[in-house]
């Protein structure tokens, strides 16, 4: 029997479109929450962001029940003046669901100094358009970061909100001040039209016509009239002076978007320089966030910020570097709505954040790879195209030229259209198509939706076998189990989307998982040799050695070790990966029946296989194939 390397019948990157969109669509999702899709340039990054766009769209279309009134839109202004923001709420008993997308094309603001304000420009413009322009502007000017997610409890213990106050004498509600000040208002402006008609006579009138007893009392009905008028006049004079500033203030804000005000505080000389510059703009995107987990409270359903970064590679090196600092200090506080999906070619980004660090790169053995892996909780690698793909893209190039088809295609575009199988994508589509939710689609979408209730066994299964089996070899870094728990509940998705049993068990996927978590380097090495072994056994070449799909892990282990060193950046590499002798007692214990048959069965389903560890080792074996010839 001739044993060949073939891939899994499963199409990696259209699953992957929709394992991203379910994903973002779960009521259980926590955010904030930054997600990598990784691949080489012209990968199609920019296409995948584009179809994950327009399925969530569909999604949220979909899905969509009811839409609020006037009156409805008329009491949330209410509430955002009189009231402090509620906590924020994670979960909600509903499948709808609103998002918010902002796209950020990094190339577009290549030239500007500080790359990274065009984020949150374009963030809070799409916030003030989703909400609205008076709703937005009043929470700016009563909003304060101090005093955001205030609650109080009433005599039941449940959650209340809190009447905004403002301290006299004692505490006084600000709708109880405001009706004061309008009344006052109103009631002298009804006054002076009632004297302006004649209505009400003054004493100079009444004097040309009557004369008043001395034995009268001066208080007479026209000067309580005057008093009135004058105590109204002091009290709102009083009221403006002493708030001249906040007046301006409201009037600005009025007047000024929140997008106008960053622009011009960015845009001034030496803004960098400023002390205190990066939480001016944090203050601006904490109250964008309270803004918006407000509404969703109101609305009874989560709004969801989707922020798309891409061609950041394209950037200098610099720029790069300082829009992902830009993005964990300003996107990452705790209460905030943002899911971040930034597609990035790993190997030029790590590379801009390796020379920024410098020496400190080399004295600490911090690799760009790891600190990327720490900026990013789930990490999607977008896979390359399969010789199945490749013969199906060629064959459609010739339908099209035979065809005459005026349709421009481009190299990009047309790989991932042929990768996702999807023929009806090549056509052109009338806007009620591109409404249309296909059938596809729309059952990924009652997988996630309808059935997010029921008893997920092999979920439950693979955190068993983490936490009472595998723990033990994942270092002690809670951002490292919380990366591998995402990606445990993404790979659970992935394989109940299937709609089949997979050809593994449970506790042999969270082996995999934790073993190219860990070792990330050592893993690529072992995939790639299996792989370049394959290949080369399908083109006839003579090799030392044949991998068999029986052919047990371990065994690969020992073949690989003199390899390790190739890169020329292989002492970097290493320091991606955890404890050797860890990795070895794994592989000699746990994993010790897992086989090349176990990888091949399992490899579709890996997320998070890093394509630059990948490119830097299939370099370093063309280099050694080169030199050896």
């Amino acid at each position: 029997m001739i044993e060949t390397w073939t891939s899994i019948p499963l199409d990696t990157q259209s699953m992957q479109r929709v394992l991203i969109a379910n994903a973002l669509y779960s009521k259980k999702l926590p955010t904030p929450l930054t997600i990598g899709i990784l691949g080489p340039c012209g990968s199609g990054k920019t296409f995948l962001l584009t179809l994950l766009t327009s399925m969530l769209c569909k999604m949220q279309s979909a899905y969509r029940a009811s839409r609020g009134g006037a009156w409805s839109e008329f009491k949330l202004l209410l509430l955002i003046l009189f009231y402090y923001p509620p906590p924020p709420q994670k979960v909600f008993d509903t499948n709808e669901m609103d998002f918010i997308f902002v796209k950020f094309n990094a190339w577009e603001y290549a030239g500007s100094n500080v790359l990274w304000a065009g984020i949150v420009t374009n963030l809070v413009g799409k916030i003030e358009r989703y909400v609205g322009y008076w709703k937005t502007r009043f929470f700016r000017i009563v909003a304060n970061p101090s005093e955001l997610y205030l609650q109080g409890k009433n005599a039941k213990g449940e959650t209340k909100q809190i009447l905004r106050k403002t301290k006299i004498i004692v505490p006084i509600p600000n709708f109880c001040l405001l009706a004061f000040l309008i009344l006052l208002f109103i009631v002298g402006v009804i006054l002076a039209i009632l004297i302006g008609i004649g209505e009400i006579k003054l004493d100079s009138e009444l004097e040309s016509n009557t004369t008043i007893p001395e034995s009268d009392s001066p208080f007479t009905f026209s000067n309580a009239v005057i008093a009135v008028e004058g105590a109204i006049v002091t009290v709102l004079s009083m009221a403006l002076v002493t708030n001249v500033k906040n007046i301006v203030n409201v009037v600005s804000t009025l007047i000024k978007s929140q997008k106008a005000k960053i622009e011009s505080m960015v845009n001034k000389p030496n803004f960098s320089d400023k002390l205190g510059f990066m939480a001016d703009i944090k203050r601006e995107v904490l109250i964008a966030s309270a803004l918006i987990n407000w509404i969703a409270r109101y609305k009874k359903k989560p709004v969801r910020v989707v922020i798309t970064v891409d061609d950041l590679d394209k950037c200098s090196h610099d720029k790069a570097v300082d829009v992902i600092d830009a993005m964990k200090i300003l996107l990452s506080d705790e209460n905030s709505p943002f899911i971040c999906i930034v597609a990035i070619d790993p190997r030029i980004v790590a590379g801009a954040i390796e020379k920024r660090l410098g020496a400190v790169s080399e004295k600490a053995f911090l690799t760009g790879n790891e600190y990327l892996k720490r900026f990013l909780q789930i990490r999607f690698c977008v896979p390359l195209m399969t010789q199945k793909s490749k013969r199906s893209y060629l064959e459609q190039l010739k339908i099209n030229a035979s065809s005459g088809n005026q349709e421009k295609l481009s190299e990009e575009d047309g790989e991932k259209k042929i990768r996702n199988g999807k023929k009806h994508l090549m056509e052109p589509k009338t806007r009620q198509r591109r409404m249309k939710i296909n059938e596809e689609e729309t059952e990924f979408l009652e997988v996630s939706v309808n059935k997010n209730n029921e008893d997920d066994t092999f979920m439950k299964s693979m955190l068993d076998e983490l936490q009472n089996g595998v723990l033990k070899y994942i270092e002690g870094c809670p951002r490292s189990i919380k990366n591998i728990y995402n990606t445990l509940c993404i790979t659970a998705h992935m394989v109940k989307v299937m709609g089949r049993p997979p050809a593994f068990l449970p506790s042999e996927l969270v082996l995999w998982i934790v073993l190219l978590d860990q070792w990330p380097y050592r893993s690529a090495h072992m995939i790639h040799f299996i792989e370049d072994n394959f290949e080369k056994k399908d083109l006839g070449v003579e090799m030392s050695h044949t991998v068999k799909l029986s052919d047990k892990l371990k065994g690969i282990c020992q073949l690989i070790k003199d390899r390790l060193d190739k890169p020329r950046d292989w002492k970097m590499l290493l320091t991606l990966d955890a404890d050797p002798e860890l990795f070895e007692k794994l592989l000699n214990t746990e994993m010790e029946n897992f086989d090349v048959e176990d990888v091949r069965q399992i490899l579709p389903y890996t997320i998070h296989l890093d394509p630059a560890i990948m490119y830097s080792i299939r370099h370093a074996q063309a280099r050694c194939d080169i030199t050896d010839g």
